[in-house]
């Protein structure tokens, strides 16, 4: 016998870390993308059902929803207006989901306009006249974020840039970013983000 097979290069088994932590990302990811819809359809029949499920799930409740606040924690928002004064956002993702559950920003006094990766946004940024803020993901197919982000710098382009990622220490390069937003994030904290920024 040759032993050729015993030869063969075989893949890399990976460790049980590693598949945890992917199970973990895509969990995040999920959880997000459910809570930004919840927010954004919180009025609805369907949405109170979810949430009266996830009450009776202690841990994926907490997951969805977040920790309870302490006694010591407030809500820094107070009685801040969250609500847009026609300023044209740009918000790019390749998950349509995010796009979908983002466009209750039209209904709060936005302009809105999505894009799904960074080339679409790319041709809008050309064709669009008056964006003052691209909401970006940062891992995208045909163009990243990141890559989005180094084409506005090199253009010299007059709009503020914020990132969407689930994990936010991969982005190394923030000169010139105006927030880097974690995924999955609160719909309050992302508006209350928006409002800095564009007031900033």
């Amino acid at each position: 016998m040759s032993g050729d097979g015993a030869n063969e290069a075989k893949e890399p088994v990976p460790s049980l870390v590693s598949i945890l932590h992917g199970c973990n990302n895509k969990l995040q990811a999920v959880s997000g993308n459910l809570q930004l819809w919840l927010d954004s359809h919180s009025d609805t029949e369907d949405a109170e059902l979810i949430r009266t499920a996830l009450e009776s799930a202690d841990d994926l409740g907490v997951l969805i929803n977040g920790p309870p606040k302490s006694s010591t924690e407030t809500d820094d928002s107070g009685d801040q207006d969250l609500n847009g004064k026609g300023e044209k956002i740009l918000v790019v993702d390749d998950e349509e989901v995010i796009l979908q559950s983002l466009d209750i920003l039209s209904d709060m006094g936005y302009s809105l306009i999505t894009a799904s990766d960074g080339k679409e946004a790319v041709e809008i940024l050309q064709q669009e006249a008056g964006i003052q803020l691209v909401l970006s993901d940062f891992n995208m197919p045909n163009m990243s974020g990141g890559a989005l982000f180094a084409w506005i710098r090199k253009s010299g382009m007059d709009v503020k840039f914020m990132f969407m990622s689930a994990e936010p220490g991969q982005i190394t390069d923030k000169e010139g970013v105006s927030e880097v937003v974690q995924k999955p994030f609160r719909l309050k904290d992302l508006l209350l983000l928006i409002r800095k920024v564009l007031e900033g």
